[in-house]
């Protein structure tokens, strides 16, 4: 298999050998783009609010950890004030309801993605004579596009940089 280059933050997919192709005479899903690319929206939707979550989380952590050296200069392990402020900090290293769920969000975001995006390279590859070469995902998208439209080529204008890349 050969991966598909994404962002830092998106997963990566994969696009399977011509061996394990699907059958080349499946009908296409016109509205595979559309679900890849609402799939892309959620996924980048996941992303960033598990990113806020963090960072709050992460702040949060901080501004306690600041508070707690700030006071143990000048008071003792068991005042009141520091015990209360190691409970507040074990509270805050714990992961919140929301922050978990967020996370769970963002994994199924990024197995979808993944998933649409292999059965749209899958077909991609299944009907082009370049079947064993790795597609960029905006060249298997405008692909995908052109066979769903039902032109006989979906070869797309990078091609021959990617073929290039590939060697």
């Amino acid at each position: 298999s050969h991966p598909v280059n994404n962002t830092a933050d998106e997963p990566t997919a994969v696009i399977p050998k011509a061996e394990s192709l699907i059958d080349p005479d499946r009908p296409v899903d016109p509205d595979l783009p559309n679900k890849l690319a609402r799939a892309k929206d959620k996924q980048t939707q996941a992303a960033n609010k598990l990113q806020e979550l963090e960072g709050a989380k992460a702040q949060r952590v901080g501004q306690l950890q600041a508070q707690l050296a700030e006071k143990s200069a000048s008071l003792g392990p068991a005042h009141p004030d520091i015990v209360q402020l190691k409970v507040q900090l074990d509270q805050a290293q714990k992961d919140p309801p929301d922050l978990t769920a967020a996370r769970q969000a963002k994994q199924t975001a990024d197995a979808d993605v993944a998933d649409l995006a292999a059965q749209a390279a899958s077909i991609v590859a299944s009907r082009t004579s370049g079947a064993r070469r790795a597609l960029g995902e905006g060249c298997m998208r405008a692909a995908y596009t052109r066979l769903a439209a039902g032109r006989r080529s979906a070869r797309c204008p990078r091609a021959p940089v990617i073929a290039a890349q590939a060697r």
